[in-house]
């Protein structure tokens, strides 16, 4: 098991408590709290949401208690691949998490029935 970041000899410059949820603890290099003075604009770390197929539905259940839990705002920076873009798409795009869910749910059912051999490629 790695040592926790502020015993690797690296020096500390911030230690804050996160406003959400009380109890998690960031810590913070002093070139990443310079660098976070310089970036304004964004308000929270940022998510990326991994490759996932057909597990999209997960990301939309993670995406949703971010949101509900004030983790993900306007200005929070999102990524992703795959099934992780798209849902960083609805969640920027402020489309409906459950029309999104339901989308998935008829192509999930439709390779559960026709398979998804030489289907889902290009």
């Amino acid at each position: 098991m790695a040592p926790p970041p502020s015993d690797l000899g690296s020096p500390r410059s911030a230690v804050v408590e996160d406003p959400v949820e009380p109890g998690v603890v960031w810590e913070q290099a002093p070139e990443d709290v310079e660098a976070e003075k310089e970036r304004r604009a964004v308000t929270s770390p940022g998510f990326s949401f991994s490759a996932a197929g057909l597990l999209f539905p997960y990301h939309l259940g993670v995406a949703r208690f971010l949101l509900e839990k004030g983790y993900i705002k306007e200005t929070t920076p999102l990524a992703g691949s795959s099934a992780g873009a798209v849902a960083s798409a609805v969640i920027a795009s402020g489309s409906s998490m459950d029309e999104a869910l339901k989308a998935i749910k008829v192509l999930a059912e439709n390779c559960r029935l026709s398979g998804t051999a030489f289907r889902l490629g290009v």
